[in-house]
């Protein structure tokens, strides 16, 4: 059974990895400057800094898809409880990086085509 849509927050959490990566690559791409791999690796660390502080601002959590989403008990019964609010603070953590993702991949389609310096 498929929790608060596991699946797809962890196909979302793939495609938006993969989207901050290609973002610090397009901007240490478009430095000529010595220096400018670190410069991208540097981008990308503070990138998940900074998203992950803004999540725990608004949504009063560190890292909304660690912890559990619902609990499973086995024995005699299984049961499956699940925790409407949980849900809820993770599809609007989903909700805030959708937008985030589609700010980045912006930025990424604007540096390379203008080729602006950074």
């Amino acid at each position: 059974m498929v929790l608060c849509g596991e699946r797809f927050i962890g196909a979302w959490q793939f495609i938006f990895l993969m989207i901050t990566i290609f973002f610090a690559i397009t901007v240490s791409r478009s430095i000529t400057k010595k220096g400018s791999v670190w410069i991208g690796i540097l981008v990308f660390f503070v990138l998940y800094y900074l998203l992950g502080w803004m999540n725990h601002l608004l949504f009063g959590t560190e890292d909304l898809w660690i912890g559990p989403a619902a609990t499973i008990q086995f024995g005699n019964e299984t049961s499956v409880n699940v925790s409407p609010g949980e849900c809820a603070s993770a599809w609007g953590g989903l909700a805030f990086e959708i937008v985030i993702a589609g700010l980045i991949v912006y930025a990424t389609a604007y540096l390379i085509d203008r080729k602006v310096e950074v």
